[in-house]
């Protein structure tokens, strides 16, 4: 796994971590990538999970719309199929993301 920074994503002239940051998978050859999280996120950590074939991802969403990715914005819980790679599925409900967002918050 992989991520990247393709863009400029809040049009202030470089490419830096208040961009998005789109994490990819490829085969073990390094070929076949596909992007796993959505283009507007930025990816903040991930974890493989053996037993059940996936890759849970933690990404950040621009949630206040002002084109940057700060620690005001949520922050969402995905899982990634490895056998079939995809962009992720939200595996967390609105309600509970808040309330791990403010526990993740508050452990710095």
């Amino acid at each position: 796994m992989r991520n990247s920074l393709d863009s400029d994503t809040n049009a202030d002239g470089k490419l830096d971590d208040a961009d998005a940051i789109v994490g990819y998978l490829s085969n073990l050859a390094g070929k076949s990538l596909q992007a796993i999280t959505p283009p507007d996120t930025q990816l903040m950590s991930w974890v493989f999970d053996e037993k059940s074939d996936g890759i849970f991802v933690t990404i950040r969403k621009d949630s206040d719309g002002d084109r940057k990715f700060t620690e005001k914005d949520d922050i969402d819980f995905v899982r990634v199929n490895v056998s079939k790679p995809n962009v992720g599925q939200e595996i967390i409900d609105g309600k509970t993301r808040q309330e791990l967002q403010k526990i993740l918050i508050n452990s710095k």
